[in-house]
């Protein structure tokens, strides 16, 4: 199953729908929200859990959950690289995360030229969610090391290179340090968590 950029986030709705295709995998391209989508219906769609247990009743997705492929076309949440998901209520408003090592993606396509489309405020958006994940990683408790270098590595591209990529989007040395900051950032939220700066 393909989501684009334009698609919306997970709703009650989306995975059961998705239950007949019988997929054996599931391909999430976009941002964010289609990062986190796709791994959401791969966890769901397999099992006879709906995706409000999910949230509200802390269900785990199984051994079940379908192997996920993740192409960002933005550079900001790290979804490509990190356990989890965030599933929206929209009768509520309430957003909760699931999270388990069954959602890491099998395989993560992080080309920057499909960042080279986002606009001005976009990329202005999604940079920034790129660098407070770099300072949260950074300061959180559960930092290592290693989370340390790669948050520091992170600011200093983004605070490089955000200014140039929203000076000219078709910079390409601009969105691949975007790119590399928000993959990496992934995998740093997947090792120390996140912290008040998320909030």
């Amino acid at each position: 199953m393909m989501f684009t950029p334009t698609q919306p986030p997970l709703t009650w709705t989306t995975a059961p729908r998705a239950r007949p295709h019988r997929a054996e995998l599931v391909i999430g391209l976009g941002g964010g929200s289609a990062l986190d989508c796709a791994k959401a219906i791969a966890a769901v769609a397999p099992g006879n859990h709906a995706a409000a247990d999910y949230v509200y009743q802390r269900a785990q997705p199984g051994a079940n959950t379908l192997p996920v492929i993740a192409i960002p076309a933005t550079a900001d949440t790290g979804s490509e690289m990190n356990r989890s998901c965030m599933i929206s209520d929209p009768g509520r408003p309430y957003k909760g995360a699931v999270r388990s090592d069954l959602l890491f993606p099998r395989y993560a396509v992080v080309d920057p030229l499909l960042t080279h489309s986002a606009g001005r405020e976009l990329t202005a958006q999604t940079g920034f969610d790129a660098l407070t994940h770099a300072v949260e990683s950074y300061v959180s408790p559960k930092a290592q090391p290693i989370c340390d270098a790669l948050a520091l590595q992170a600011i200093q591209d983004v605070a490089e290179f955000l200014p140039v990529a929203l000076a000219n989007p078709h910079h390409a040395r601009a969105r691949e340090k975007l790119s590399l900051a928000s993959a990496t950032m992934g995998i740093n939220l997947s090792m120390a968590g996140t912290c008040l700066p998320h909030r």
